[in-house]
This record gives structure tokens, sequence and C-alpha cells, in this order.
């Protein structure tokens, strides 16, 4: 099973932890996210039998950058399954809940709700429409104030790992310590 690492933080630490484990992760990340020998420059261009985004989505400033992310997830996601959520804080660009699901299914044909709470929702989607995906990247670009948004890098926090990677782990049948991020 390819697993695909989208939005992975710049020392990918959930991707080291399930690699570990002997399981075959892709890490993605750009800006100044991105680490040589952390990052795979050209994991855009491969598809995955499960694609997260773990605190991805909350990071995006503007409804394109919104988009062009969704999309980027649908390409690579191709005939897998994406887990993505959607945390409270920090919210960069002003959409609520009801507004990323009806985003997310402009790229998905199966789009559930699996952890239910309005304030950090995560959703599992499948049948990614491609065609729709690359239309909507066909010559996208994304601009320096939505990569700058883009770039969180904690103060070394650690604690739970977030609850995508939880639920990825659960899936995979595979444990997750407290990560330092």
């Amino acid at each position: 099973m390819r697993i695909f690492d989208f939005g992975a933080g710049w020392r990918a630490p959930h991707t080291a932890h399930l690699r570990a484990q002997g399981l075959d992760v892709t890490a993605h990340d750009f800006g100044r996210n991105f680490t040589a020998g952390v990052h795979d420059p050209l994991a855009l261009s491969r598809t995955y039998d499960l694609v997260f985004a773990s605190n991805v989505l909350n990071v995006q400033c503007t409804h394109r950058a919104l988009l062009a992310t969704i999309a980027q997830i649908a390409i690579a996601t191709c005939t897998g399954r994406a887990v993505a959520n959607y945390p409270a804080c920090p919210r960069k660009y002003c959409v609520d809940t009801r507004g990323v699901d009806r985003r997310l299914r402009i790229f998905f044909a199966e789009v559930d709700r699996i952890e239910d709470e309005d304030s950090a929702p995560v959703w599992s989607v499948a049948g990614p429409d491609i065609p729709q995906a690359r239309s909507y990247l066909d010559g996208f670009r994304f601009t320096a104030e939505e990569i700058a948004a883009a770039n969180v890098r904690p103060a070394g926090a650690v604690g739970r790992s977030p609850i995508v990677v939880r639920i990825v782990a659960r899936m995979l049948y595979v444990s997750l310590p407290a990560i330092q991020t």
C-alpha cells in the first residue's frame, strides 16, 4: 500500500514513524516547509492508495488555495482514499465546515464525515474527479502569500498525534506514540 503524507510538515514526524513500522510512505510539503531528504520533490507526480492531509486545509488562506489543495489531493488519491481534517485553529480562510464539505464535493464523488465535531471535522473521501482537478490546476501557481500562510512551524510541541494521523494509524493497524512536531 502506497501512503502519501500530504502537508507532512518540515520534519515529517508521522511519515518517519509509519516508515519505521515498515509502511511505504511518501512525505510532501512546500515552501519553507520543504526539507531536502525528508520530502519527495516528485511526490505530486504519483498516485497513492491512501492520502492523508492533517492540518492542511485549515492553513490555506484563500479560496483558490483551498480549492487547489483539494484538487492536488484528488489527483494524488486517484483510485484510493484520502482522509483530511479542518481544525478550528488556526483557520486562515474564513469558511465554515459546510463550506469545506461543499468544496470537497467539487472534486470527490464520495465524501463522508467520519469525525463529526463541527469544530474539527474529519472527512474520508474517494472517487476523485481527475479531469475536474486537472482543469482547476491547469496554469495554477500558489502566490508567495499563500505559501507563507500554509507554512506553519509549531514551536516543538509534543503531544498526541493529530486526529487524522490517529485515524490513518487505526486504518493501517499500527500504533502511534506521542510524536514531536
